[in-house]
Formats: structure tokens, C-alpha cells, sequence
């Protein structure tokens, strides 16, 4: 029997950015540990290539918790998520997989890693006693520090948690592990054929208008400028 590690996140929806990260994840585990994804309903999304997740109501021991990634460490997730049975409760929602993990891992007696979430909206704020209770759950589950992607996020969890935490990139940048070069040319050879795109060169930008510390016009203004001197395409 393989070791079981259960995985938070919003892994039940059509985002295929966070649905890559449990296929990341089980790449990465390999043959050593099997994955199971867990989101506050576990339905199913449109993306055959996903691996299917369990509710939050999954029983059994796992041998290890990850919590994220994913920007799940928030008050409440985003109308995006459309979870039926929690329309009206989506801060119950988001809190089913970021704090209902410390506290099944306490239960459990089983260590959680934080591996890497994102923590927002930039008016993230927790206090009270929920706070305080926070703050000992993370002490008493933790096995390592708490993991986030970006300064933004570790600052803003300052908001709820007095301890150390620590920065580090994104587990999206293992997606090299997913996909090789080769796999990676034939499927944009064929986007590019099937979308008629130019044969040009192309600089991809992904951009989150929340991590931005400039005006969206003057990144717009400069990536143009750049796609003009070297002759690329910007997607």
C-alpha cells in the first residue's frame, strides 16, 4: 500500500492553472506516494487530463497534508469556484481548505506542508479569537515553516500569524516535469494551427493585476515596446 498525501485546494473547478499543480504534485511523488486531491465538493471539472479530487468530507488517515497552492489562504473564495452547496457560505468554503486541514492534521497526528499558496485579497484580515486560534493550530500542525509564492501573500498573512514564514516559487514551476519539449511543440503546433496564429516569435505574459506595482497601462506600454525590438508576438 502506497503512502497517501491528501492535497488542499480548489481542485473541483475550471481553473486549469490550479488544476495543474495536483498533476505536478503526482509527478513529483512518483511511484513513491499516491495523491488525492481535496476541494470543498469534489466534483468534477471539464478537464479529462485533472485528477479527480474527494470533498472535504474524505475519510481515512493520510501519512502526509499539503495545503495548496494555489491563492486559496483567504476570507472567501471567488464567485469563479460555483460551489452549489456553498453559495451563500463561500468564506466557509475557502476556510475548508486552508484552516480545516490544520486542524484535521492536529486530530490525525499527521504533519501538513504548506506548499506554497497564495494568501489574498490585499484586505485580508483575521482577528479575534478565530486569530488566536489560527496562530496554535500552525504551531501545532506545522512541520515546516509556512510556505507562501510571493512577499505579497507572506505579508498579508502577517495579518493572522505572528510566527516566521518564508517565500518560496510557486510549485507551478515544476510544470517542466509534466510536460516535455517535445509534447509542449506538437500542442502548440497544433493551437497554432487550429487558432490561426502567427508564425512569429511569442513572449507570454501571465498577469495578476494584484501583484502588479504599476499601472496595467505602463506594463502594457513596455511590453509592447519589448514584442516591437525583438519581433514577437505577446499572448
Amino acid at each position: 500500500m502506497y503512502p497517501e498525501v491528501w492535497m488542499y485546494g480548489t481542485f473541483d473547478v475550471d481553473n486549469f492553472g490550479d488544476l495543474l499543480l495536483p498533476i505536478i504534485a503526482q509527478r513529483e511523488l512518483a511511484a513513491t506516494a499516491r495523491l488525492v486531491p481535496v476541494s470543498p465538493e469534489g466534483q468534477r471539472t471539464s478537464f479529462s487530463c485533472s485528477i479527480p479530487s474527494a470533498d472535504i468530507s474524505l475519510g481515512g488517515k493520510p501519512n502526509l497534508i499539503l495545503l495548496g497552492g494555489g491563492n486559496i489562504v483567504t476570507r472567501q473564495l471567488k464567485r469563479l469556484a460555483e460551489y452549489p452547496s456553498w453559495r451563500d457560505d463561500l468564506d466557509s468554503a475557502a476556510f475548508s481548505i486552508w484552516v480545516a486541514p490544520l486542524i484535521k492534521a492536529i486530530q490525525l497526528r499527521c504533519p501538513i506542508v504548506w506548499n506554497m499558496p497564495g494568501c489574498g485579497p490585499e484586505d485580508f484580515d483575521i482577528g479575534g479569537p478565530l486569530r488566536d486560534s489560527i496562530q496554535r493550530w500552525i504551531h501545532q500542525s506545522t512541520y515546516s515553516l509556512p510556505n507562501f509564492r510571493d512577499p505579497q501573500s507572506a505579508s498579508l498573512f502577517k495579518n493572522c500569524f505572528d510566527g516566521h514564514v518564508q517565500v518560496l516559487p510557486d510549485s507551478a514551476f515544476g510544470l517542466g516535469s509534466v510536460f516535455d519539449d517535445s509534447e509542449v511543440n506538437q500542442l502548440f503546433s497544433i493551437s497554432k494551427k487550429k487558432y490561426n496564429l502567427p508564425s512569429s516569435p511569442y513572449l507570454l505574459v501571465h498577469v495578476k493585476k494584484e501583484y502588479l506595482d504599476v499601472p496595467i497601462r505602463h506594463l502594457a506600454a513596455y511590453l509592447t515596446s519589448i514584442s516591437k525590438e525583438i519581433g514577437a508576438h505577446v499572448v
